[in-house]
């Protein structure tokens, strides 16, 4: 084996009994690799050190043999102690891709038990771990205790401008336990909000160090199935929700509630094969941050198939509010398959449909004043009042629409009106 001994140490004692004994103290150095086959070679259990391979770097081993002295010695009565130090190590994709680094971390190993203590980094996140592993003829129990200082800007890997102008951390304590008799894990987070500020643009929130609590909960079955629930509640914010996986995807999400100054509503999100379902209720729901980057590359991990149904008392898509609107439709391969939006109040009667007629796909478009239309997706052509009719079909090889666009009583001013209005 490639491994380099340092220094070797023997003790002999219980001279005065039958059998006398023998400690023989070993140090060793080597990559991980290398101690981890031999330790294979050892009477410790082999899934005590199973997680070692995980290990990048050349940890420090300090290896204890306990023995009778006897001329027919057998291997069992080998007693091995095994103490690992690992200084600068990393662990790959510790979580979605997320790496473990800098670890200086000391593993202490018997026949039974493996005792974890250290700490490493996420990124610039201090990460410290303290945990151990019972593995005997009964058990098979893996349990860690890990202190995380979160840094905000974190979620903006996972959601991008989720959070800005963030400073500060979220102290997390994190409580995992592993069940290998049946494959099944549990984790627990809880934190503190109150020592972070940031604003969110999504939630229009402004968070200053607002006392609220942080959690969250990831449990799995024996089903392969996993269940995370999160729950954020604070002065300014609170969201609960739930996300069912089945074989390792999503099939689920359930937000039972969210609540900020531009959103209250709740929703239910159902994988049906290839196709999500959404279903949205609630007061009041602001989609400008979703409309405000339409024209950039979307990340085809967010790119999906989507039937949707808004029921809520209010939509802002750009900067006006709508009132009782009616919203759905089905969105396939990022293009409308079908959709109707309708919105009236006391002056005026919106209507936006896309759906089938013989066959083909057809686009109306009608409004009694297209100006406000208009200033509801903040198209602002700088024009006033106006009859809107549009009338087309989808021409199935080129996907594009034509037909007829009709307007009139218009007054416009200050612009390229048919510009404007026609792009």
């Amino acid at each position: 084996e490639a491994l380099k001994l340092n220094s070797a140490k023997v003790l002999l004692y219980d001279f005065d009994k039958d059998t006398e004994k023998a400690i023989i103290d070993l140090n060793l150095v080597g990559f991980t690799n290398d101690i981890t086959n031999y330790l294979k070679q050892t009477s410790l259990n082999p899934d005590n050190f199973m997680r070692l391979e995980k290990f990048t770097g050349e940890p420090t081993l300090n290896l204890e043999l306990k023995f009778p002295l006897l001329l027919e010695l057998n291997f069992d009565e080998i007693k091995y102690n095994g103490f690992l130090s690992f200084n600068d190590s990393e662990i790959k994709d510790v979580f979605s891709g997320v790496d473990l680094k800098k670890i200086q971390m000391t593993i202490d190993i018997n026949d039974q038990l493996v005792n974890y203590a250290g700490q490493g980094y996420i990124e610039n996140m201090l990460v410290k771990i303290e945990g151990s592993e019972v593995h005997n003829d009964i058990n098979k129990l893996n349990e860690l205790k890990i202190a995380l200082d979160l840094e905000p800007d974190f979620i903006n890997n996972y959601f991008p401008g989720f959070v800005i102008d963030n400073y500060g951390q979220i102290p997390l304590n994190i409580f995992y336990k592993y069940n290998m008799n049946n494959d099944v894990y549990e984790l627990i987070a809880n934190g503190s909000t109150k020592f972070f500020t940031a604003y969110s643009p999504l939630l229009e929130l402004n968070h200053s160090y607002d006392e609220g609590d942080l959690s969250f909960k990831i449990k799995s079955d024996q089903e392969k199935n996993e269940r995370v629930e999160f729950l954020f509640d604070s002065i300014k914010f609170n969201l609960f929700m739930e996300i069912l996986k089945k074989n390792g995807e999503i099939d689920k999400i359930v937000i039972h509630r969210i609540s900020s100054p531009s959103q209250d509503f709740n929703a239910s999100i159902n994988k049906n094969g290839n196709i999500w379902d959404a279903n949205i209720k609630g007061k009041k729901i602001n989609l400008k941050e979703f409309f405000k980057n339409e024209n950039e590359n979307i990340h085809k991990d967010f790119r999906f198939d989507l039937r949707f149904n808004f029921d809520v008392d209010e939509i802002t898509f750009k900067e006006k509010k709508i009132n009782s609107p009616k919203l759905n439709g089905f969105l396939f391969n990022e293009k409308f398959e079908n959709l109707e939006f309708r919105y009236a109040n006391d002056i005026s009667e919106h209507l936006i449909q896309i759906y089938d007629i013989d066959q083909k796909k057809q686009l109306l478009v009608e409004s009694n004043n297209a100006s406000e239309l208009f200033e509801l997706f903040d198209l602002n052509p700088n024009t006033k009042g106006g009859m809107l009719n549009i009338n087309g079909f989808r021409d199935s090889n080129t996907l594009e629409y034509s037909g007829n666009i009709m307007i009139e009583n218009f007054v416009a001013y200050n612009t390229p009106f048919f510009t404007k209005v026609l792009t």
